[in-house]
């Protein structure tokens, strides 16, 4: 055998001696784990980057109760009639069919106020109103009849009313023309009217 070939041969049988004893190692349990080093100190704040594009605009919100804004009271002077009396009702005709109207009275005898509709204080007359448009003063007037109770009739007796007052309560636009839109109040209690419109108690 030449130099070369023992050289080669020399050279393999390292290799599979290295290889056979790769093989033959094996792996030791692993070690516990080291403890936990300190925390680096925190590193500088970076400068403040370009302000984002502004957002969709969001839903409207829904609309909320409506206050008082708008409402009008009409206060009327010391009247003595008997049967019919009428107050004039500076309004148009477009304000009178976009509001809810309520009235009420103050009988001298009474200290307090009573809605002008129904059975009147005491029950001997029935209050019944309307609106009617005069066109010899080219206004509208606001018409009182009183009426006897029990049994109908005009109610013949003259009385005085201490004050009058007229409620003018503007309908929210898209609601529907009807007291429907109305409040849920008691309308013939003008303490509670007035407590929720804000308006005088006196």
């Amino acid at each position: 055998m030449n130099t070369r070939n023992l050289l080669r041969t020399a050279t393999t049988m390292l290799l599979c001696m290295a290889l056979m004893m790769s093989a033959c190692v094996k792996e030791g349990p692993a070690g516990e784990r080291g403890a936990k080093g300190e925390q680096g100190e925190r590193g500088a704040t970076g400068a403040q980057g370009a302000q984002g594009e502004r957002g969709e605009r969001g839903e409207r919100g829904e609309q909320g109760i409506p206050g008082n804004a708008g409402v009008m009271m009409y206060v009327y002077g010391e009247r003595t009639f008997t049967g019919v009396t009428e107050y004039s009702l500076p309004l148009t005709a477009e304000e009178i069919e976009n509001s809810l109207i309520y009235a009420y009275y103050r009988q001298t005898i009474y200290d307090t106020w009573m809605f002008a509709n129904g059975i009147g204080y005491g029950a001997v007359y029935e209050i019944q109103s309307s609106i009617y448009y005069n066109e010899d003063d080219e206004s509208y007037m606001f018409n009182v009849f009183l009426h006897k109770y029990p049994g109908g009739g005009y109610y013949v007796n003259e009385i005085t009313w201490q004050a009058f007052k007229i409620i003018v309560v503007p309908i929210p636009e898209g609601n529907i023309i009807t007291r429907s839109a109305a409040p849920a109040l008691d309308f013939s209690n003008y303490a509670e009217v007035a407590a929720y419109y804000g308006l005088p108690l006196d």
